[in-house]
């Protein structure tokens, strides 16, 4: 389930200060079907999907990887096309 604590935000905190390349990813709820589709949106903007594939998840990765995507030192949110605002995911 998606929620912040103490912890987790000292840790965000402490790897946005460090001089690594990472990708922070923030993912609602996952579920098993072959959809490579996504949403992206970075730190600051509205998080408002309920779902998103395990494929998609894995396209977001290689898009990065193959200089598709240059998401780099950033956090970006995940979710669905199509699940904006929904209360719950579609399988729950």
């Amino acid at each position: 389930m998606m929620g912040g604590s103490v912890a987790q935000h000292r840790g965000n905190e402490a790897l946005e200060a460090s001089d690594l390349d990472y990708t922070y990813m923030r993912m609602t709820w996952l579920y098993d079907a072959k959809r490579t589709d996504y949403v992206a949106s970075p730190k600051g903007e509205p998080f408002l999907g309920a779902q998103i594939s395990r494929y998609a998840i894995a396209q977001f990765v290689v898009d990065n990887l193959t200089g598709k995507r240059n998401d780099v030192r950033a956090s970006i949110g995940l979710w669905e096309p199509g699940s904006e605002n929904k209360a719950k995911p579609d399988f729950y």
